[in-house]
C-alpha cells in the first residue's frame, strides 16, 4: 500500500511539474487574456511564451505577471496586432522583478498594422539580455478593448 501511495504521489508530482510550464499568464491586473502558453519549440531546449490578450475596455492598457518564472536569455520578442489593431505606436513593457524593463525600450512605439520583432535593446545596442524570476507585462496607449499577441522567444 505504502509503495502504491508513493508512485501515486511521484506521479502526480511528476504531472504538476511539467503541467506549471504551461501557462504564460494569467488573472491580469488589467485586460484580459485570449490565451497564453509557455511550451518548448524543437529539442534545443528554446521556449515560446505566448499571450494574446485584449487591452482594458477604459484606459487602453493590459498587466499581467507570468504565471512561471521565464528564468534564461530572452532571445526574441514578436507582436502581432490582432484583429481589433491597437493604437499607433502603444508601449510594451517586460519588467523583471526588480520592476526594471529588460527589453529597454524595444518595445516603444509599435505599430498598429504590421507584426513587428526586436532584441532588447541595451547601452545603445541590440542583443539578448538574461532575466530571472517572473516578468510583468505592461502595455500603455494601445486604446480601449483592443487586441495584440506577443511572443517571447527564450532559452532557459
Amino acid at each position: 500500500m505504502k509503495r502504491i501511495f508513493g508512485i501515486l504521489l511521484a506521479l502526480l508530482l511528476i504531472v504538476g511539474v511539467s503541467g506549471a510550464w504551461g501557462m504564460g499568464c494569467t488573472n491580469p491586473s488589467s485586460g484580459t487574456v485570449t490565451t497564453t502558453s509557455d511550451a518548448e519549440i524543437g529539442s534545443s531546449g528554446v521556449r515560446l511564451l505566448q499571450v494574446s490578450y485584449t487591452t482594458a475596455s477604459s484606459g487602453g492598457t493590459f498587466t499581467c505577471v507570468t504565471s512561471n518564472d521565464v528564468t534564461g536569455w530572452i532571445l526574441n520578442v514578436e507582436t502581432d496586432p490582432g484583429a481589433t489593431a491597437p493604437t499607433t505606436l502603444y508601449d510594451i513593457d517586460l519588467d523583471n522583478a526588480n520592476g526594471r524593463d529588460i527589453m529597454g525600450g524595444a518595445l516603444d512605439d509599435r505599430s498598429a498594422t504590421e507584426t513587428e520583432d526586436t532584441l532588447a535593446l541595451k547601452r545603445g545596442n541590440y542583443q539578448v539580455v538574461y532575466n530571472e524570476g517572473p516578468l510583468t507585462i505592461q502595455v500603455t496607449a494601445a486604446g480601449n478593448s483592443k487586441t495584440v499577441e506577443i511572443l517571447i522567444t527564450y532559452l532557459p
